[in-house]
């Protein structure tokens, strides 16, 4: 009667055992893996071109970066268009603040990467104008 169960067991540990092997991370190498890494880095794009789009987009919306010290730079969103502004304000981002695409960051600087809330609004906004009709 019990046979069944046991059974049942054994074959639930093999599949779990087979599983963590599978899966195990210490078979990855970090030298295997780095070249793929840093390929898809690449194509992703830089700090370097994170701060290029971000000035760009930001200077065509009318509210330039303002630079402050080495690495670190104004964004104030007051001074973007109203539709975009309110994006900012829904995301927490009413107020100036200091930024740096760089990290470390400059000192009383937030680190702007690529996927930042920041970058990803003014993504949206440069795609959106970019398809829009009139």
């Amino acid at each position: 009667m019990l046979e069944p169960i046991e059974t049942a067991w054994s074959n639930a540990e093999e599949n779990a055992k087979v599983n963590r092997s599978r899966f195990a991370q210490h078979r990855i190498k970090p030298e295997e893996v780095w070249p793929e890494w840093k390929k898809q880095s690449e194509h992703l794009g830089n700090a370097e071109d994170s701060k290029r789009f971000v000035q760009t987009a930001l200077k065509r919306a009318g509210s330039p970066l303002e630079s402050l010290t080495k690495g670190a730079w104004k964004f104030s969103p007051q001074y973007l268009p109203p539709s975009l502004r309110e994006r900012f304000i829904a995301h927490g981002f009413a107020e100036s603040i200091a930024i740096s695409f760089t990290f470390p960051s400059a000192p009383q600087a937030r680190y702007i990467h690529r996927s930042n809330p920041i970058i990803s609004l003014i993504a949206d906004a440069v795609l959106e104008s970019a398809l829009d009709e009139s």
